[in-house]
């Protein structure tokens, strides 16, 4: 797929795409025609400027066409940076924003083609999403061009495709892996000659050289055994508190994963609104998790105490006034059932063990429905085989989905 050239003097690479590649991966459920492939070099490079700068750059995708088996289907091989506060939207993407775009493929990525942006948000709301939108349909508005976003603070990823006038969520794509040497140079630009490691180590190594010399000009031995010992402790105490600085990075990371995890375990089920005119946010149900509320015991009603009736006397044998026929004894009366409290540690039910109905709304994609309902996309060919539905891209407006139970 790469072919390499030399022209007076300069290699020139450039990339051609007429076979699919074989060891791939796949992201969700990537249709069969017209699928998306990333390299896997430039989905590392994405997550390092995500993770690094947040929402203050955005990076641009760059990729070619397939040809002959590969017809139909996209390959992004490149990514470069541009520094842009997104929070700011249009402000910052100026004609020089794109000057410098066009700089960057020209001399690391020749022939190459736009497909679209990616961009990192660390705090999702309506402000963040209205800004993706706008750059989007301003520099980004071709049909077919890409999104790539990720929320930072969910570690949630989604790809989105601009389609008749808007952004529709795809349900998955391909990361594939092969030799990219463009990407890898590109990645390696810029990067320091000397690592924090290498800076740790000859510090400690001069410590150390010091002491030993001062040691060996020491006459006496017992003084300068001490200063040997002095030494070794010195250094082991500046090992082992790198190792404690590190184990606590560590730990604070495995708790933050832990809290997420447990925080993802509560969902809450609401009745769908039946609002046509508002789009689908991109991160539904951001900051929005509740606990659900503790169910309500049904009062049990105390059944009414029938009284025995009147015995009447014969003529012949009237019964004695002595002998008095028993009182009816009242049935005591059912205690209800105390209601439970909002702090009772009992939990109704997660959406997903539950059996559900949805309807389908102006902008709703069957992936999007399936995660806001079970949190998996593993889930969209049971939904599929209850419904009936072959192709996930045609449902319509109005149409009742059934949402069956499902248990992990």
């Amino acid at each position: 797929m790469v072919n390499q050239e030399t022209k007076n003097g300069v290699e020139k690479k450039e990339y051609h795409f007429n076979t699919l590649p074989e060891n791939i991966r796949q992201i969700g459920e990537p249709p069969e025609n017209n699928r998306i492939y990333i390299e896997d070099y430039v989905i590392t490079y994405i997550h390092q400027i995500f993770q690094k700068k947040q929402d203050q750059a955005i990076v641009v995708l760059l990729g070619k066409k397939g040809e002959d088996a590969a017809q139909g289907m996209r390959f992004i091989y490149g990514a470069v940076e541009i520094e842009l506060n997104v929070l700011e939207g249009n402000k910052d993407f100026t004609a020089k924003t794109w000057d410098k775009i066009h700089e960057l493929i020209y001399r690391n990525f020749a022939g190459a083609q736009v497909f679209g942006w990616g961009s990192g948000i660390s705090m999702w709301n309506s402000q963040a999403e209205d800004m993706v939108h706008s750059i989007q349909q301003k520099h980004f508005s071709q049909e077919g061009k890409i999104l790539f976003l990720e929320d930072l603070n969910e570690k949630e990823e989604k790809i989105f495709c601009w389609h008749n006038g808007k952004l529709a969520e795809l349900p998955g794509y391909v990361i594939y892996y092969e030799k990219n040497p463009l990407m890898q140079e590109y990645m390696l630009l810029g990067q320091p000659k000397k690592s924090h490691e290498e800076t740790y180590d000859d510090k400690v190594t001069a410590t150390v050289r010091s002491v030993v010399k001062k040691n060996m000009e020491l006459k006496n031995p017992k003084r300068a055994a001490a200063c040997g010992v002095g030494a070794l402790l010195l250094i082991l105490t500046i090992l082992g508190a790198n190792l404690l600085v590190q184990s606590t990075k560590k730990i604070e990371s495995l708790e933050k994963t832990i809290a997420t995890l447990s925080n993802a375990a509560v969902t809450v089920t609401e009745k769908p609104e039946t609002k046509t005119t508002e789009e689908p946010p991109l991160f539904p149900d951001k900051g929005k998790k509740k606990a659900n509320k503790a169910t309500k015991a049904p009062v049990l009603e105390s059944p009414k105490v029938t009284k025995a009736p009147k015995r009447t006397e014969s003529p012949a044998t009237k019964t004695p006034k002595t002998t008095k026929s028993p009182p009816v004894t009242k049935q005591p009366k059912v205690t209800a059932t105390p209601k439970s409290d909002k702090s009772s540690s009992s939990k109704t039910e997660p959406a997903s063990a539950k059996a559900a109905s949805y309807v389908v709304r102006s902008g709703d994609t069957l992936s999007q429905i399936v995660w806001r309902q079970y949190h998996t996309l593993d889930c969209i060919k049971m939904v599929k085989k209850a419904n009936n539905i072959k192709d996930g891209d045609k449902i319509k407006e109005g149409q009742l989905l059934i949402l069956p139970a499902y248990k992990k």
